[in-house]
């Protein structure tokens, strides 16, 4: 019916502007559940950032080998300089320079990581925002089209629209049939009857699949509320004005003109709309704080495994910064925590993603820059099983010991081989003679 095309709102929402709502909206609509949707996307951006990950890694590594070949020098300055801080500092920093270490060079990846986390933090809340509005548009135009469905054919309403100036709609009274006084016990029956079955109609489209309407991942009911069990998938009227952000405020970011908006999403209105969702049943716990959880463990090995790679490289922070050091490795675990606690489930899963492809970019690239200094250096080592002791003797022998390029010729047990060697040696000769 020509009357039901004016009020579909949904369809002619635009899609908010900006480099990471297009690709999540657009380029990754063939993922059709936002959930994997984001997965997707996160791992083909860390894929994407891959050269600069590595580029970090062997920059690292280099800076290590750096700090192991200058080491007795350092210690000298150590010793020169050790009681005055500010001139140990420049005299290291002067040897760093002289000798190649590069704090930049290994800085920078985690500066332009660190810029994309939070660029992209403000497209994913952009996007959970639009899709929250989107979603309550949609829910509201099958409200509407149902109720004016069952006023007019059912029971021979008639309506009339208050337009403004340029045409847009601005109400719309639907006038009672002949014999039934408005505002009658009749005209209350009809109109009853009809909010009913709209709101029935809203039940049935939300839990239909094909619809699209409840956008589920996992065991979270909404992905754009959070992954907690205080939170409902259908939110209260304050909670979901809250969610949607400045749609709520910004009839043009919505389509709408500001009576629109104002009709559209007002108390009475989603009152109207949700009042079956959210007394169901099943309208309780989004989530299970698993999301939470795993950010924040995530979170603070990433922290862990950084510290550790950065004091073994040299990068560590020594004296008053240490202390500093520790304290971030607290507060970024607790940050992570805090954004998947109250932002949307869809931003905690592209933290839990990134997280776990750093970590396994990390090991992969950890495993092929050794290759590579094996490689390059050639491996000359000397391996001995943790654990094993020698025959006779109850001391452990300790870990595995690798040794790389020339053997050093004061290690004894290089000279030990050496002797045994040239023992042999001669001894062959002495037979063939």
């Amino acid at each position: 019916m020509a009357f039901l095309s004016l009020l579909s709102v949904a369809e002619s929402m635009p899609v908010p502007s900006g480099m990471w709502q297009w690709l999540l909206v657009k380029l990754f609509d063939f993922v059709a559940n936002y959930g994997w949707r984001v997965v997707v996307f996160t791992v083909c951006l860390k894929l994407v950032l891959l050269p600069l990950d590595f580029y970090q890694r062997y920059s690292m590594k280099k800076n290590q080998k750096i700090t192991e070949r200058i080491k007795p020098e350092m210690d000298k300055l150590r010793a020169q300089y050790g009681n005055d801080q500010k001139i140990l500092s420049q005299k290291q920093m002067e040897l760093n320079k002289r000798e190649g270490f590069s704090y930049f060079s290994s800085c920078l990846p985690m500066i332009v990581t660190l810029v994309i986390f939070f660029w992209l933090f403000s497209g994913l809340q952009n996007i959970s925002q639009y899709m929250s509005m989107r979603q309550y548009l949609q829910m509201y135009d099958v409200y509407t089209a149902k109720n004016e469905q069952v006023l007019v054919e059912e029971y021979g309403y008639t309506w009339t629209d208050t337009l403004d100036e340029e045409g847009n709609l601005i109400s719309r009274e639907f006038n009672v049939p002949a014999g039934i006084e408005s505002g009658s016990a009749k005209d209350n029956e009809y109109r009853d009857d009809a909010k009913d079955k709209a709101q029935t109609a809203v039940y049935e489209a939300y839990y239909a699949e094909e619809s699209g309407l409840q956008v589920k991942w996992l065991w979270i009911k909404n992905v754009w509320s959070p992954d907690v069990p205080w939170r409902k998938p259908i939110l209260e009227y304050k909670q979901f004005i809250s969610n949607l952000g400045k749609f709520a405020t910004d009839a043009k970011k919505s389509g709408l003109t500001e009576a629109e908006l104002a009709r559209i999403t007002s108390s009475e209105r989603y009152s109207d709309i949700t009042e079956k969702l959210v007394n169901d049943s099943r309208n309780k716990n989004n989530g299970y704080l698993v999301l939470p959880i795993l950010s924040v463990g995530l979170s603070f090995l990433s922290q862990f495994i950084s510290s550790r790679q950065q004091k073994k490289s040299g990068q560590q922070v020594e004296g008053p910064g240490a202390g500093s050091m520790k304290i971030v490795m607290i507060i970024m675990p607790l940050m992570m925590g805090f954004f998947a606690l109250t932002y949307t489930a869809v931003f905690t899963v592209y933290i839990i993603t990134n997280s776990t492809m750093t970590l396994l970019i990390n090991l992969a690239s950890s495993g092929l820059l050794a290759l590579i200094d094996m490689k390059k250096a050639g491996a000359n080592y000397v391996k001995v099983p943790r654990g094993e002791k020698k025959k006779g003797k109850g001391e452990d022998n300790g870990d595995v010991v690798i040794r790389y390029g020339r053997p050093d010729p004061n290690d004894a047990k290089i000279q030990g081989d050496t002797f045994l060697k040239d023992r042999k040696k001669n001894k062959k000769n002495g037979d063939n003679q």
